[in-house]
């Protein structure tokens, strides 16, 4: 049986090779995976400490009134359903 120390050796010569930025997502990925697999309460618990708090500020008619960059969607709508163009000379 392979001991602790060994597959700590294993796994810091094979983080250690990570040359791409695709290969660290990936085994940071693999190590996600595997940390919810075995602790689905301690992953849930960290997900709820590292998520953006809600916000209960926003009222429902500035949702709906402007968008994210904060123009008005009535006068994009209104500028997008007047199809007449101006005729030139």
């Amino acid at each position: 049986m392979v001991g602790t120390g060994d597959l700590t050796n294993q796994l810091y010569s094979v983080l250690s090779d990570i040359s791409h930025p695709i290969e660290g997502t990936f085994y940071l990925f693999l190590l996600a995976i595997i940390f919810r697999w075995r602790w689905p309460g301690m992953w849930n618990s960290f997900l709820k400490k590292i998520s953006a708090p809600a916000s209960k500020s926003i009222n429902s008619e500035n949702k709906t009134k402007f968008s994210s960059n904060g123009v008005s969607r009535e006068s994009v709508e209104s500028q997008t359903q007047d199809n007449s163009y101006p005729i030139e000379d």
